[in-house]
C-alpha cells in the first residue's frame, strides 16, 4: 500500500503523484473536510455504519489523496484497488464519492470558474477589473464509440480522432474565469462558444484575444474589440508584416496555452476518458481548472 504520511511529507513526491505541493495541498484540505462532514442521503444500510472490512483510506487527508492521486494519475480502479489493498468496487465507490466533495470543497474556496454568465452588468460584477480576455477552445480524447452512427457526434476533424471539447475563458493572469459545458467533438470551436454564450455578456471595450477557430466572430460584434491573427490569402504568401503581427499576436496570446497547460497537468485530462458518463468528464474538466486556480492563488 502507499505510504500516504510519507508523499505529503515529501514535496516532490507528492507533487508528482497528486499534481500539489504541501501548501496547496493543505490549503484545500479544510474546506475538503469540511463538505465530506456534510450530510449526504444515502440507500437503507444493511448492517451498522462501521461493520465490514476496515478500509484503508480513513482519514480526510487520505480521502483528499485518493481523488488527487487519480486525478493526477488516472489509474484503472484495478491499479487502484491494487495500490490501496481494497477491492476494485470500493475504490470505485471512492471516486464518484470523492469528486463531489472535492468540488463542494473547491467551490467553498471560490476557485471554480464561472459555468455561465448571463449579462454584461453581471460580468462587470464577477471582473470589474478585467480589461483583456484570452478565449480558446480545447479537446480531450474518448474511446471511439462502436457504430458509425455513433461515431459521428464525437469525431474531430481537427484531429482525427473522437474528443469532446471545452471553450475556457483566461485573463492576463492565467486564470480560468469561465468555463462552457462539456460538449461533442465534431461541434465547432466557434459553433460551441456561440451555444453556451461566451461572447454576448463580454463588454465591446475588453479585448478579445482569439485564434483562427473563432474567426467569424468579429463579424458577429462589430462593435467588440478583438485581437486575431491574419489569415493567409488564398493562393498568395502572407506578407512579412502580417506574418510580424501575428507574432506579436502568438505572443500575448500564448498566455492562454499556458492556462490549458496548468489545467492539464491531471492525466484525468490528457489521457483517453475511460468514463463514459457526459456529467463526468465535465466534473473532472472543471475540477482540474479550480485545482490550477487554487495553485495560482498559492503563487501569488
Amino acid at each position: 500500500m502507499i505510504n500516504i504520511a510519507r508523499c505529503v511529507q515529501d514535496r516532490r513526491l507528492l507533487k508528482a503523484v497528486t499534481g500539489m505541493t504541501p501548501g496547496e495541498f493543505s490549503a484545500i484540505f479544510p474546506a475538503f473536510s469540511d463538505a465530506l462532514h456534510q450530510p449526504i442521503t444515502e440507500t437503507p444500510r444493511r448492517r451498522q455504519r462501521g461493520g465490514g472490512r476496515k478500509h484503508t483510506v480513513v482519514t480526510g487527508q487520505e480521502k483528499l489523496f485518493f481523488i488527487l492521486f487519480y486525478l493526477k494519475c488516472y489509474a484503472t480502479v484495478d491499479v487502484l484497488a491494487w495500490l490501496f489493498d481494497v477491492d476494485r468496487a470500493q475504490t470505485y465507490r471512492w471516486v464518484t464519492t470523492f469528486l463531489p466533495v472535492l468540488e463542494t470543497a473547491l467551490g467553498h474556496k471560490v476557485v471554480l470558474p464561472e459555468r455561465k454568465i448571463a449579462t454584461v452588468d453581471e460580468f462587470l460584477q464577477r471582473f470589474p477589473l478585467v480589461k483583456e480576455v484570452f478565449v480558446d477552445g480545447t479537446e480531450r480524447p474518448i474511446r471511439r464509440p462502436t457504430g458509425h452512427e455513433a461515431q459521428k457526434p464525437s469525431y474531430s476533424g481537427k484531429k482525427k480522432g473522437h474528443r469532446v471539447k471545452n471553450v475556457i475563458v483566461t485573463t492576463e493572469d492565467t486564470r480560468v474565469r469561465v468555463l462552457s459545458k462539456t460538449f461533442s467533438g465534431h461541434i465547432h470551436d466557434k459553433t460551441g462558444a456561440r451555444d453556451h454564450g461566451i461572447f454576448p455578456p463580454i463588454p465591446d471595450e475588453v479585448l478579445i484575444h482569439l485564434d483562427l477557430g473563432f474567426l467569424g466572430v468579429p463579424k458577429d460584434r462589430p462593435k467588440g474589440t478583438f485581437s486575431l491573427p491574419e489569415k493567409k490569402p488564398k493562393g498568395r504568401p502572407l506578407s512579412d508584416d502580417a506574418k510580424c503581427r501575428n507574432r506579436e499576436n502568438a505572443r500575448r496570446r500564448v498566455l492562454v496555452e499556458h492556462a490549458l497547460s496548468g489545467v492539464k497537468r491531471f492525466r484525468a485530462l490528457t489521457d483517453v476518458l475511460r468514463n463514459s458518463l457526459e456529467a463526468f468528464a465535465d466534473r473532472l474538466m472543471l475540477i482540474a481548472c479550480g485545482l490550477w486556480n487554487v495553485h495560482l492563488d498559492m503563487a501569488n
